[in-house]
């Protein structure tokens, strides 16, 4: 597994090299205090075992984050670096999600316009995991318009703001390893209300959001229906049965223990108004013990067959169709700069699915910091 994860290192080397020319060329070339370059080195295995799929993967990854202030209102944002992975899958399914690949990631990419104190304007490709709703979008980057306007913004640590969004889904899997579709023009439209506070005792942040997807492709239909989704017709004809439009709460809290720990809660509410009862709605909650250099994250998880494109949220959950249990631990600066993440997924059925079983995953990942 070594030599084979040093040969990807090899053939994509000439692509690496330009990424560190890149990076250290811009950095270079913009002042100070105009930028900042970080990059992530990361090297990590996922596993994972079920009736119908098997995958053992080990892969390294060099992340590059480079923000670049181009005057007063004006910036640019971006994310991403290459990925290098070697090991083994199989499946009795038309899937290769968890397959090993090899290839270029763009987390991000966007520019960044403030024109005034009350706005928030982004275009380009925006992540979407700025909703923090892995039951309804994962951590996948889509070509986006970001309007963000600031209803109130005092001086008391306190916020109420409106989001407005209109997306191009990218017929891509979220974790990059499904394949392109390049069938149809999806959308994806949201408006969100949120609220966000933040003191010595609490940090609290909530915003509900409305959601429209439109124009999904038979395609995205026909991978969807291996992931819990209500699909009829196959390949190319396949659509699927309930349109997607609704609304997802997420909330956020934080509150200090003691001096040195504080608890975390993260919950997420998904309903779609397209679907009937007992298809239509998902939800979780986690609650996290944390402080400097450890966090202990328990969670729960249920999200029936209909909720949301099944393709478009996150995989480590099993999708749609499902319930479960996620453990998370993590250590903190276990040297300077160096992160220890361990995850585990416990997934089970909510109804019966020939394309689905049951199973687990778990993913191990090492990272290492660099502020230049």
């Amino acid at each position: 597994m070594v030599r084979e994860l040093f040969q990807h290192f090899i053939s994509y080397k000439l692509s690496l090299i330009l990424v560190v020319i890149l990076v250290n060329c811009a950095h270079a070339a913009i002042p100070e205090e105009s930028s900042s370059v970080k990059a992530d080195a990361s090297m990590y295995f996922n596993g994972v075992e079920s009736d119908q799929e098997e995958a053992r993967v080990l892969g390294v990854e060099l992340n590059f984050q480079l923000k670049q202030k181009i005057d007063s209102e004006l910036s640019m944002e971006l994310d991403g670096g290459p990925f290098f992975e070697s090991g083994s899958y199989n499946s009795t399914l038309s899937l290769d999600e968890y397959a090993p690949r090899s290839d270029i990631k763009v987390n991000q990419a966007q520019l960044v316009w403030k024109p005034f104190a009350v706005t928030d304007l982004r275009a380009g490709l925006l992540n979407q995991s700025w909703m923090e709703s892995p039951l309804l979008l994962g951590r996948v980057a889509f070509p986006t318009a970001y309007q963000q306007l600031y209803l109130y913004r005092g001086n008391l640590n306190f916020q109420i703001y409106m989001i407005y969004t209109q997306s191009i889904p990218n017929n891509r899997n979220l974790s990059n390893r499904m394949g392109e579709i390049s069938e149809g023009t999806p959308s994806l439209m949201t408006e969100s209300l949120g609220v966000k506070m933040w003191g010595e005792q609490l940090k609290f942040k909530m915003h509900l959001s409305h959601f429209n997807f439109s124009n999904l492709s038979h395609a995205t239909a026909s991978k969807s229906q291996f992931l819990g989704n209500s699909v009829f017709g196959l390949a190319g004809n396949a659509e699927y049965l309930y349109s997607f439009k609704g609304y997802n709460l997420m909330s956020k809290l934080e509150h200090p223990l003691t001096s040195e720990w504080k608890a975390v809660w993260h919950g997420e509410y998904l309903y779609n108004s397209q679907a009937p009862n007992g298809r239509n709605s998902g939800y979780m909650g986690s609650l996290g013990l944390q402080d400097k250099k450890f966090m202990l994250q328990l969670g729960y998880y249920y999200n029936e067959s209909d909720s949301s494109p099944a393709y478009y949220n996150d995989g480590k959950l099993g999708h749609n169709n499902m319930k479960g249990v996620l453990t998370a631990l993590s250590f903190f600066q276990l040297k300077p700069n160096f992160d220890l993440h361990l995850k585990y997924f416990l997934r089970q059925k909510i109804k019966a699915s020939s394309y689905q079983s049951d199973g687990g995953m778990i993913t191990l990942t090492m990272v290492r910091h660099y502020d230049f």
